[in-house]
């Protein structure tokens, strides 16, 4: 039998769409999905500087900051969240932006690093995350070919797998070759799972970086219990090199070329409370931070190679007594000397991110067939 479609358009199409809807009992049903939410960065606000291609620490979980973010209310398609997007605009125009999955979990809370390409210092930043749409559902390869960690990281281990190796995050791929803790990925950390060393020559081994640099960042977040003095914590002496962040009497110390840790930075580590650490090494100068506060060395420094091995809770100088006791996470090493600012952010957004972050209110697009009402006829 011969099928013909009609048309209907105007007035005559409202009134006749009103009269199926109400016979039918419903609305139009609205496409499933398609959700979308806003993140804007307004912790980094009275700033000196904007931060370019920065890895900005998503949390989700029911109701985060005040949110109206529910996993149950605007469910995501996939289970390991590869619908997920993220644009700089409300619209989804344009690239997405790269990021990274640490830990997907519906029950809890999921951690997502996104790359942010301009975090500005007056707060305005925003993103759009947006998820549910089936044309849009499949995994991107940002997930996992370290786009994220892009502007001068050599390195970036999460710390949370709770077996095999230690997967370095960027696209170097230093994953540990070693590891030898009490707890391996599960212990508390200031983002999902850490390790947790208990002193006896326990640490996480990473192959050398072959930095060849006097520009460096080193940082980790760090629960430290009763060290001992000389305690390396994010440490190389190998190869050529002796250069890495020690603690001595629980203050922030550091070696560089074998020659600066007698410096006092007055900068305590905190006992039995989460601490982040950082070392920004320059040519003529170097600072250490503890949870943002900081305090500077200015000395030369020559290039250090970082042709051995990395430890990470040991200083391989005596092995006996010079290890760290407490939890070791995050760790990030870059070919770079990160600012004050950029520092300040990275801790801000892992300790306080629903300060750093704030969360807006979820929204449903619906898409609805709007140039007129067809018929079919047989």
């Amino acid at each position: 039998m011969k099928q013909e479609r009609f048309k209907m358009t105007g007035p005559a199409a409202v009134i006749l769409t009103a009269l199926v809807m109400a016979f039918a009992g419903s609305a139009r049903p609205a496409v499933a999905g398609n959700h979308k939410m806003s993140i804007s960065f307004s912790g980094y606000t009275n700033r000196t500087e904007n931060l370019t291609d920065f890895p900005v620490l998503l949390v989700l979980s029911n109701g985060v900051g005040g949110s109206s973010f529910n996993f149950g209310t605007y469910p995501f398609l996939s289970t390991n969240g590869y619908d997920l997007r993220i644009y700089t605009n409300e619209a989804g125009t344009g690239a997405g932006l790269n990021y990274e999955i640490e830990r997907w979990d519906t029950n809890t809370a999921s951690y997502v690093w996104v790359q942010v390409p301009e975090l500005l210092s007056n707060g305005t930043s925003v993103v759009w995350a947006k998820w549910g749409d089936t044309e849009n559902s499949g995994q991107l390869p940002c997930t996992t070919n370290g786009a994220t960690w892009g502007n001068g990281f050599t390195g970036v281990w999460h710390l949370k797998e709770t077996s095999g190796a230690h997967q370095d995050s960027t696209s170097n791929l230093f994953n540990s070759t070693t590891i030898s803790v009490a707890l391996q990925g599960s212990a508390t950390g200031m983002v999902d799972g850490a390790d947790c060393l208990n002193g006896s020559a326990q640490r996480v081994i990473v192959p050398a970086l072959n930095l060849n640099a006097n520009t460096v960042t080193i940082t980790a977040c760090v629960n430290g219990h009763q060290n001992a003095d000389w305690v390396g914590i994010v440490c190389s002496r190998a190869g050529d090199t002796k250069a890495g962040i020690l603690s001595v009497g629980n203050n922030v110390r550091y070696n560089w070329n074998d020659s600066t840790y007698t410096w006092v930075s007055g900068l305590a580590i905190p006992t039995d409370q989460p601490a982040y650490l950082a070392l920004a090494v320059s040519a003529n100068n170097a600072v250490g931070y503890v949870n943002g506060s900081a305090a500077s060395n200015t000395v030369a420094h020559a290039i250090e190679e970082f042709n051995g091995e990395t430890d990470f809770g040991l200083d391989r100088y005596d092995t006996s007594v010079r290890r760290w006791i407490g939890v070791i996470d995050e760790v990030r090493i870059s070919k770079a000397t990160r600012s004050g600012n950029w520092l300040w952010a990275e801790w801000m957004n892992m300790a306080s991110n629903t300060v750093f972050n704030s969360y807006g209110t979820v929204a449903t697009e619906q898409t609805e067939q709007t140039d007129g009402l067809y018929f079919f006829l047989r």
